[in-house]
């Protein structure tokens, strides 16, 4: 059975990818690799399914403005052709260097260059298999050690983890669904594991969508 990425992957993701030298200094593999775990973390914080991932191009689609890290995003969903116009994701920085996410986002930034056609080649309906196999081939220790016997992760597992995260944090489906972009309230219901664990890294990741903490903006250019 899929699952969601446990709790504790998502913190190794961060650990891992920081332990790899800055892009400037990094050999073309060790860019690359760094590459695959900032996608990883924006498929979590953001909710992005593998063919919006497939969709972006870090050299123009991912900057910093200010404490936000903004994401241009334009292909939402295979088949859906109602929302051409291009979409801008927006993530605060935490309120520290150390927070979660500040960490995650930093990955992101210093990784953006990487992520984009370079990357995926020349067939973006196979990223979803692509980010599967780079799971396994990058985190299959971490996961294989997390998950439930007869359960396994793949791309959408993220997507999972993101709204399972936010479940555990008691905010309502509104608020899941807005993160998640789904069309109907209804929509999350099918990606919220009840029984995930959400560890307290996590929950900083996610903490500027609680109402006390803002939220991350979406809007059209």
């Amino acid at each position: 059975m899929r699952t969601a990425v446990p709790a504790s992957v998502i913190e190794v993701i961060v650990h891992r990818a920081e332990q790899l030298k800055p892009r400037g200094l990094a050999n073309e593999a060790q860019r690359q690799t760094k590459a695959w775990y900032a996608i990883f973390l924006l498929m979590f914080l953001r909710g992005f399914r593998s063919d919006t991932v497939a969709g972006i191009d870090g050299t123009k689609d991912i900057r910093q403005i200010i404490s936000r890290v903004c994401v241009t995003v334009t292909r939402l969903k295979k088949r859906d052709t109602s929302r051409l116009q291009p979409v801008v994701v927006e993530t605060p920085m935490g309120p520290t260097a150390q927070h979660p996410r500040s960490r995650a986002l930093r990955i992101i930034l210093d990784a953006a260059p990487e992520i984009g056609p370079g990357l995926f080649g020349d067939n973006p309906t196979q990223v979803s298999k692509m980010i599967s196999q780079k799971m396994t081939e990058l985190l299959g220790d971490a996961i294989g050690t997390a998950l439930p016997e007869n359960c396994f992760c793949s791309s959408h597992s993220f997507r999972k983890a993101g709204a399972s995260t936010l479940a555990a944090m008691q905010l309502n489906l509104f608020t899941i669904k807005k993160w998640g972009m789904w069309k109907t309230v209804t929509s999350p219901e099918r990606y919220v594991d009840p029984e995930y664990s959400a560890s307290q890294f996590v929950i900083q990741m996610m903490d500027h969508l609680t109402p006390y903490m803002g939220s991350g903006q979406t809007h059209e250019p």
